[in-house]
């Protein structure tokens, strides 16, 4: 089959698109770009099985992997040799194109989140341009002639240098910038695309809008603001902000439609989002203090803190008592790469004594994450692996009883890992998963029992993913064989294969 009648394929990545409001939007016609190819094709859900993590989403996607395989569950990724967190940028992954471009075909990728570049010679990637999930400070490109028609054609993403600070639901400026900035951000995209389209004759096209994840976090009160989570206190939405998040879906169904017109009617277009959005405010901290409270976690002192220890105590420390106008400055001023590597050293992992700790809390976002302290797993661990199942039995049934100060329960669900999912404990997974209620999410956040209370992280967020994603396949000819109706975000890639093996 020669290049010029082989099937091609072009996959346009909305990350964290909502399907209920893109779907309302759709069928109201606000969308008529999407809305045209729902017409010519079909509508059908993701599952993003983001049980582990909702990082999970894009490498579970890339590498048709679950989390349990890829190893990538947060921002944050353990390290049991150096017992802490670290920055995991997926250099390690092997995406599914690569077997593709094995073969022969031709493929053309942008800003797909943790898809390392694949280092061949039929592939023409650009990563790190405008990313959500932070990919390293500099723009990657698979060939310097894509570096240039980068600079020639967009520069710079708006939100990849310093991104609009956001201190919450009623900084009507900095909402105001996030969306002006992603609306930017949006034009330069479909215009970065469109070109790459029409120079190379991609078999395969995967283009990522990565800006409504930017926007969808802190603006959806805009979108729900009803929801009984946003009932302790009052969130305006202002003319200014009251539309972004709808005016910015818009902008990308605009951006949508000129990239599908470039890439012509002979090629099947997918559209997809991994997961969606839900209610929040913030996201709940109880985990640390708790397992301190109750000696699973044991702090060291200062008198037995090493100097390097005593020093990130110290970053720490500051970090905790810095108010928050000065914390907004400071984003502000600083690139984002500058406060990713300064948040290095100040990891959120306690200086533990490790010889008399049991467990301990790890970030990974919306959920709760614990990390036992198992020997032979752990540099330091302590725990046999029969303590290591009582410890874990422990936990779930501590979990499942906790209650707000008003009797409301936290916790909807207990994920302990080895136990529900691998059968042996996980080699960097967090040992045990915690989904919170709506209840959890207020601030400050305190206990029925034990007294414990906490205040929440990200304060600037009204918005955490959802379990749901959605996909309209458009095919480029009629008669084309038909995606199930519901697929999990591991098999998404399958659909995109089929499309370009097809008679």
């Amino acid at each position: 089959m020669s290049s010029t009648d082989r099937n091609r394929v072009l996959a346009i990545g909305l990350d964290a698109a909502d399907p209920v409001l893109a779907r309302r939007l759709v069928d109201a016609g606000e969308l008529p770009h999407l809305r045209a190819l729902l017409g010519r094709g079909c509508w059908g859900e993701v599952q993003s099985l983001s049980a582990l993590g909702t990082t999970t989403v894009w490498p579970s996607f890339h590498t048709g992997q679950g989390a349990e395989a890829h190893g990538i569950y947060g921002d944050w990724v353990w390290n049991p040799a150096r017992m802490t967190v670290e920055r995991d940028l997926g250099d390690r992954l092997v995406p599914f194109w690569k077997s593709l471009a094995l073969q022969g075909r031709t493929i053309g990728t942008l800003d797909v989140p943790y898809a390392p570049l694949s280092g061949l010679s039929g592939c023409s990637e650009i990563a790190a341009w405008g990313p959500y999930d932070w990919q390293g400070s500099q723009l990657r490109v698979s060939a310097s002639r894509l570096a240039q028609i980068v600079a020639e054609t967009t520069g710079p993403h708006p939100l990849a240098v310093r991104p609009p600070t956001i201190a919450g639901p009623h900084d009507l400026r900095g909402l105001t910038d996030l969306i002006a900035a992603c609306l930017d951000g949006i034009r330069k995209r479909g215009a970065l695309a469109s070109r790459l389209i029409r120079e190379h004759e991609h078999d395969l096209a995967l283009i990522v809008f990565t800006e409504l994840h930017h926007a969808s976090h802190p603006l959806w009160h805009t979108v729900e603001p009803d929801h009984p989570v946003f009932a302790t206190e009052e969130l305006r939405s202002p003319p200014e902000i009251a539309g972004g998040l709808v005016a910015i879906l818009r902008e990308v169904d605009r951006q949508v439609g000129e990239i599908v017109a470039n890439a012509g009617p002979e090629t099947t277009v997918v559209v997809f989002s991994p997961h969606g959005m839900q209610p929040t405010r913030g996201l709940p901290n109880i985990l640390d203090p708790l397992l301190r409270r109750l000696g699973f976690t044991v702090v060291k002192g200062w008198a037995a803190q090493s100097w390097p220890e005593r020093g990130a105590s110290g970053v720490r420390a500051v970090k905790r008592r810095v108010p928050q106008r000065l914390k907004d400055l400071y984003y502000r001023s600083l690139s984002r790469s500058l406060t990713y590597r300064i948040a290095q050293p100040a990891a959120p992992i306690p200086i533990c004594d490790w010889r008399r700790t049991r467990a301990v809390a790890v970030p990974i976002g919306q959920h709760g994450a614990i990390r036992l302290n198992l020997a032979g797993r752990e540099a330091e661990g302590v725990l046999n692996l029969e303590e290591y199942r009582e410890t874990c039995r422990e936990l779930r049934d501590l979990l499942q009883s906790l209650r707000r100060h008003d009797g409301a329960p936290l916790v909807a669900d207990v994920l302990c890992v080895a136990e529900d999912l691998t059968g042996e404990p996980p080699a960097k997974l967090p040992d045990i998963l915690v989904h919170w209620t709506d209840a959890a999410h207020v601030s400050p956040l305190r206990l029925e029992e034990p007294d414990v209370a906490a205040t929440a992280l990200a304060p600037r967020y009204t918005g955490k993913h959802s379990d749901q994603g959605f996909f309209i396949v458009c095919p480029s000819r009629p008669g084309a064989a038909q995606p199930p109706a519901t697929i999990k975000v591991t098999e998404l890639h399958r659909m995109l294969e089929a499309a370009l093996a097809a008679p």
